[in-house]
């Protein structure tokens, strides 16, 4: 199994400075391209929050082979493919899949839209209405909302970068202009701030005069763009609870979240354990974990939970969720809080991590089927590599995974849930302050008991 799980793939660079990946797959029939922009929301500040995002609609509005969108669909269609995009805290990814003949014409597809974009004045009005109707349906998601009032409150400061919404504010949505998209556009849409991953089946030698051909003419900069790995993180902010109201809501959606271990300062052997941990806390995957169990196969108090852990770089935190019945409140938290600390205490499921481990090997052969799971494991590996120098292939994912003891996964959840940097985060129908005090008075009589 172990030379069965090592992931070929060939890294190299353009003379411009562009990044490029090839994973080659000959028993399919298809291409799978991205172009990743290392550009995104946390390299912006108040003023200009949502620019990144913005930018990534708007470049599909015409470019200089292709002057309009319709121009721009129909080559797409001409090639059979399936593309879009999306923006993230730390990038911009293009990306589709393609039948394997069109190697070409998708690199040309995509080498106009990232490099070649006209971003007219009509093409920003038109992306300044489509966006903010974006905006207005994302706030009517729940889970949107649990996930703004994490980052909102994750941190001591709510000026940090750290805490913006991706897709930015009305005020800035509305106020961008030309001038101001195409210097940010300037800035960070270059070769040495890019990268191109490419799965499937091609010939290396084609592909990389197909490369030379729609992306080595671009022109390369001296400037370097900002990177988010050089960034100032902010403070995490101490116990905390904040409530959101909704009206038309009927369910409790709560949130518990914690300090967790960031990428850039943590080997990969301590993350690894977290994850475990977070499956032996809650998971709808393996329904003797903790929390799983009691809240919704013994008591039945709820739908789901999960336990899992959210990325931003130079910051991480860990995050438990859950929805209920309003009126078992002071039981789900309870039952919370109650699981963690006996799980600190090494009251565990006998052979839990046993079979979350087992599966985990019985299955990576299976995950790597998948040319976009082997290529996503590829890139984080490559990331762990820049970062802080480790890289595991999955069979050494495998053997790392074998050390790892229960007593391991107990010393973790001692450091991972600290109560004294608990937020809680609490949506529902009920009063902002009514709910944070009903919260709060639970909470100190959990803790105090």
């Amino acid at each position: 199994m172990a030379k069965k799980l090592q992931l070929k793939y060939k890294k190299f660079t353009l003379k411009n400075g562009i990044s490029c990946i090839a994973f080659r797959r000959q028993n399919i029939h298809s291409i799978s391209i991205s172009v990743g922009v290392k550009v995104g929301s946390l390299i912006e500040n108040p003023s200009n929050n949502g620019i990144s995002h913005f930018l990534e609609h708007l470049v599909f509005n015409g470019t200089k082979l292709f002057p309009t969108y319709k121009d721009l669909d129909g080559f797409i269609n001409s090639i059979s493919g399936d593309g879009n995009a999306y923006t993230t805290i730390d990038k911009t990814v293009f990306y589709g899949t393609f039948p394997c003949q069109y190697l070409g014409g998708a690199l040309k597809y995509y080498s106009e839209i990232v490099f070649n974009p006209r971003l007219t004045q009509k093409s920003i009005n038109k992306e300044k209405k489509i966006i903010l109707d974006e905006l207005k349906r994302d706030r009517d998601i729940v889970e949107n909302n649990l996930h703004n009032n994490i980052v909102e409150n994750r941190f001591e400061t709510k000026k940090t970068s750290f805490s913006f919404d991706i897709i930015g504010t009305r005020k800035n949505i509305e106020g961008f202009n030309r001038k101001q998209l195409v210097n940010f556009y300037k800035q960070f849409y270059i070769p040495q701030n890019t990268e191109i991953v490419i799965a499937g089946n091609f010939k290396l030698s084609s592909l990389k005069e197909e490369l030379s051909r729609y992306f080595g003419g671009i022109k390369s900069t001296r400037k370097s763009a900002k990177s988010v790995v050089g960034l100032k993180y902010p403070k995490y902010s101490k116990f905390k609870i904040t409530a959101k109201q909704r009206l038309e809501t009927d369910q409790c959606y709560l949130t518990l979240t914690f300090p967790s271990f960031e990428p850039y300062f943590t080997d990969q052997t301590k993350r690894t354990i977290l994850s475990l941990l977070n499956d032996s806390i809650a998971s709808a995957q393996f329904q003797q974990s903790i929390l799983w169990k009691a809240l919704r196969e013994e008591l039945g108090l709820v739908y789901g939970v999960s336990a899992w852990t959210y990325n931003m770089g130079t910051r991480s935190f860990n995050c438990l969720q859950t929805s209920f019945n309003p009126k078992y409140l002071s039981k789900v938290l309870k039952e919370i809080y109650a699981g963690i600390e006996n799980f600190k205490k090494g009251k565990t499921p006998t052979n839990l991590l046993d079979t979350i481990k087992k599966q985990i090997k019985d299955t990576m052969l299976m995950e790597m089927d998948s040319v976009l799971s082997a290529v996503s494991w590829i890139q984080d590996q490559e990331k762990e590599k820049e970062i802080n120098g480790q890289y595991l292939s999955p069979s050494m994912y495998l053997k790392t995974l074998n050390k790892i003891k229960q007593k391991d996964l107990i010393e973790e959840a001692k450091q991972i849930f600290n109560w004294e940097y608990v937020n809680i985060g609490i949506i529902s129908k009920y009063n902002k302050k009514v709910m944070e005090n009903r919260v709060k008075k639970i909470w100190q009589g959990l803790i105090n008991d």
